[in-house]
């Protein structure tokens, strides 16, 4: 399906940040152009690249709105036009309408459903996919490739043919990108969930689109996948491939600040063989802790020369997790218990499987939450060649000995920081008198000598919200105060209350409270006059 080109015009950064953000674009079928600060500049871009889509503001400095609408007019070109205005702009609106304008929409309101709704007559869908969203069905697609959910091999590539997924030539590689502090991910509002998710797509669409075709979905949280095959004048080379990973690898880092793995398995374009290789990429990041470097992994590279593990139950996981997290000794002491048990009771490679599987399962849970594996595992940090060496019982006991008396040095760390749910009632307070500036979980956590993941996790076991979530509220409180008692316009609220951008403490707000500023006041004020 041919993506439609979209323009943005607006003087306003903010507006076109929004605009960008507030929508996954190619999802829906749309390809973002270089946006415009102005008529002119706009003007300049629609020469270059003839775009299907223009939403533009009216009132711009040099040439406005209306100028570039004629301007548009005057050259021939008949894109679908959108304007934005504000709610005294409606002069403006009518002669854009007569300018050839297809709809309008109000600035600080926007909505995505409203926005696709107003943009949807201008995108052509067949009569087979009418009124269903391509994008989002060859995602559910791929996730069913990902998990194995299908029946029938030959109905499922007919499946991936209708949403467009065809792979020109083979192999076909799939690449897992896993973000290595997940509390990136979970400890911020929807909309820059969002944002992180589409940024990290924008730049593995650039870097992997420079050599390969690609469709893409999302895993678990920090998690994205890459189908993709190299274009037909690229010979098939692992290399490339390598190379490519570790440029993603090294701009995803640079750009957003996100450290990550990345996995790499190979199929060919059958969904058995992609499944497949989707395994392989998990596989491969699955065990990055026990490979040399954990950038960037190719499961045919790994696969026979890694040591073997027994893959512990998801229970046991979730235990060991929630024993770090809410800094309880007593179940950090029965897993080890457990393994200790277990060590006595099997073969020796067994015993050794089982230990790297324990280690691998606490590095990745201090990775989740931003903790420095070597500073909390001081005596039992290990590279993958000293376990190797462990062929006795004693060796393998002393090892777990240590790893438990880490463990509990971390706990009793932790304990001394956030006893009786001081360092909570400490951060809320911060919040209560600093919400009308700037506020990180980063700048804090560092104050109080803890790492964001962890500070996140503790906010979030005694208050039921994480900080961003407990952030946010208390601003929303302090703009219905002052909606309620003065008469600020919604963009002085929105300073006073903490918020830099109007446009998105209206939609924060419409999302907490079903209604926009606007309406919350008149609705309250006409409570208090009955």
């Amino acid at each position: 399906m041919q993506l439609l080109k979209i323009l943005i015009v607006d003087d306003d950064a903010t507006v076109r940040i929004g605009l960008k953000s507030i929508v996954a674009w190619r999802e829906h079928g749309y390809q973002l152009l270089p946006d415009a600060s102005d008529g002119a500049e706009a003007l300049t871009i629609c020469r270059k690249t003839s775009p299907d889509i223009v939403i533009t503001d009216m009132k711009m400095p040099g040439m406005d709105g209306l100028a570039f609408l004629r301007a548009l007019q005057q050259e021939g070109q008949q894109p679908y036009i959108v304007v934005l205005s504000g709610y005294d702009d409606f002069h403006l609106v009518r002669e854009a309408m007569r300018l050839g304008a297809s709809d309008y929409l109000l600035k600080f309101e926007l909505e995505p459903r409203r926005l696709l709704e107003i943009l949807s007559p201008a995108h052509a869908v067949s009569q087979e996919t009418a009124g269903v969203d391509l994008g989002v069905m060859r995602e559910q697609v791929l996730r069913d490739l990902i998990s194995h959910f299908y029946l029938d091999e030959t109905a499922f590539t007919s499946q991936m043919t209708n949403v467009g997924i065809i792979f020109e030539q083979e192999p076909v590689w799939c690449l897992l990108i896993k973000a290595g502090e997940l509390y990136r991910f979970e400890d911020v509002s929807e909309e820059m969930y969002q944002t992180l998710l589409f940024s990290m797509r924008n730049i593995a669409e650039e870097i992997v689109g420079d050599c390969m075709q690609g469709y893409y979905t999302t895993g678990k949280t920090g998690e994205l996948y890459v189908f993709a095959c190299l274009y037909p004048q690229y010979a098939a080379d692992s290399q490339l491939i390598q190379n490519t990973a570790h440029r993603l690898h090294d701009m995803l880092l640079r750009y957003l600040d996100i450290s990550c793995t990345i996995g790499i398995g190979r199929g060919d374009r059958s969904p058995n063989s992609l499944s497949c290789a989707a395994r392989e990429a998990a596989e491969a990041v699955r065990h990055r802790f026990l490979a040399e470097d954990s950038t960037v992994l190719e499961w045919d590279r790994m696969d026979g020369h890694l040591p073997r593990t027994v893959e512990w139950p998801d229970q046991l996981r979730a235990r060991l997790a929630s024993s770090l997290v809410n800094f309880d000794e007593n179940a950090m002491r029965e897993i080890i218990a457990e393994a200790q048990k277990q060590i006595h009771c099997c073969s020796k490679d067994t015993a050794l499987a089982l230990l790297l599987e324990l280690y691998s399962a606490v590095r990745e849970i201090l990775e989740r939450y931003g903790q420095d594996a070597v500073s909390v595992l001081k005596c039992s940090f290990r590279p993958v060649r000293a376990f190797m060496s462990m062929y006795r019982t004693e060796d393998m006991l002393e090892w777990l000995k240590q790893l438990e008396q880490d463990l509990t040095d971390f706990l009793h760390s932790g304990r001394r920081e956030s006893r009786a749910g001081s360092i909570v009632m400490s951060v809320c307070e911060k919040i209560e008198h600093g919400f009308a500036g700037e506020l990180s979980v980063q700048t804090i956590a560092e104050e109080l000598g803890l790492s964001p993941g962890y500070l996140s996790a503790l906010m979030k076991k005694h208050t039921g919200c994480n900080f961003t979530e407990y952030v946010t509220s208390v601003r929303i409180k302090h703009a219905k105060h002052l909606l309620q008692e003065t008469n600020d316009k919604i963009y002085t609220v929105a300073l006073a209350s903490g918020f830099t951008d109007q446009y998105y403490f209206s939609r924060i707000f419409k999302r907490m409270t079903g209604v926009t500023p606007g309406d919350w006041r008149k609705g309250v004020r006409l409570e208090a006059d009955t």
